[in-house]
């Protein structure tokens, strides 16, 4: 299985996604937690299974929350995560980190 890591500022986007939804309902919330949990296993687990959106980057939807989670594979065994982002917000909004993920953290 593959190591996940990720941009500093996805924990702020999972966070507010996370906080928006409880507004609306804990139950909601957990859900989101775990569709989002499961999609991060499945990254692990097979990368390449999902659809290229941008240069080597790949997305995952998790489509009953209107969210996919952008990343790309660093070599045999890491997954990097660049963001993990609401279907209605600017879609290229995330890009601006490809410069920050020149050399992403260990």
């Amino acid at each position: 299985m593959n190591e996940l890591r990720q941009h500093p500022e996805v924990e702020a986007e999972i966070n507010e996604s996370v906080h928006h939804l409880e507004a609306r309902s804990l139950w909601v919330a957990d859900d989101f937690i775990e569709e989002l949990r499961s999609a991060m296993r499945k990254i692990r687990l097979n990368p390449k299974h999902c659809h290229f959106t941008h240069q080597e980057f790949r997305r995952c939807n998790i489509p009953r929350f209107h969210h996919a989670v952008i990343y790309r594979q660093l070599g045999e065994d890491v997954v990097y995560v660049i963001a993990v982002m609401h279907d209605k917000r600017h879609p290229d909004y995330w890009k601006h980190r490809i410069i920050d993920d020149l050399t992403p953290p260990l």
